[in-house]
């Protein structure tokens, strides 16, 4: 998979960024920064920033005995093939990424907002995609929306955003293949539960 280059802040960049959230609080900011896998910015100086994911290695089944979900017998074959199937360990770890990344590119309507409360120059944003205007949303939907201003993309950022979520998509799953070299699936761990309870 290609990645579009864009620009990618410095980790001082980054650092001053989160200080504008958490001021005098250098765990906090040092937290963010580490935690952050990815990060553009924005036309406007405005960073937006991706997390890194973690890998789950714990897949629980349910079933039901009064027909509410699966049955036991499909929850036992569904646990058997978690436990045992690289493939299924792949596809739970990186189905999600994959999906932000067809949103980004799909959708009708994006904006960003001021990430942080406590950030009030907006140096760290959050992004927000719609099937439809904020405005409509608001008005006719009553959606619950960010308190904080939106601001819709222009398509230089919606690129560079879009580019964002292609790197992290492809280092998540490099992360995941880099795990499964290493462990394989003997870490991982499958239950079942009866949710009639």
């Amino acid at each position: 998979m290609e990645t579009t280059n864009f620009n990618k802040p410095t980790k001082e960049q980054l650092t001053a960024a989160f200080a504008h959230a958490w001021g005098d609080d250098k765990h906090m900011t040092d937290y963010c920064v580490k935690k952050t896998d990815t990060a553009v910015i924005l036309s406007n100086g405005a960073i937006f920033t991706i997390n890194k994911r973690e890998i789950n290695t714990r897949f629980c089944f349910g079933y039901s005995t009064c027909g509410q979900g699966a049955e036991y017998e499909e929850a036992e074959s569904t646990e058997r093939r978690a436990a045992k199937s690289v493939d299924y360990f792949r596809a739970k770890n990186t189905t999600e990424s994959a999906e932000e990344l067809e949103r980004a590119k799909n959708t009708p309507y994006m904006y960003t907002y001021t990430h942080y409360i406590g950030d009030n120059v907006g140096a760290v944003v959050s992004v927000l995609m719609l099937d439809e205007s904020a405005e409509y949303c608001r008005e006719y939907h009553r959606h619950r929306l960010p308190n904080s201003e939106l601001h819709p993309v222009s398509d230089a950022d919606r690129a560079a955003i879009i580019a964002a979520y292609e790197e992290h998509h492809r280092k998540h799953c490099k992360k995941v293949e880099t795990y499964l070299k290493r462990y394989g699936l003997s870490k991982v761990k499958t239950w079942k539960y009866w949710v009639d309870e």
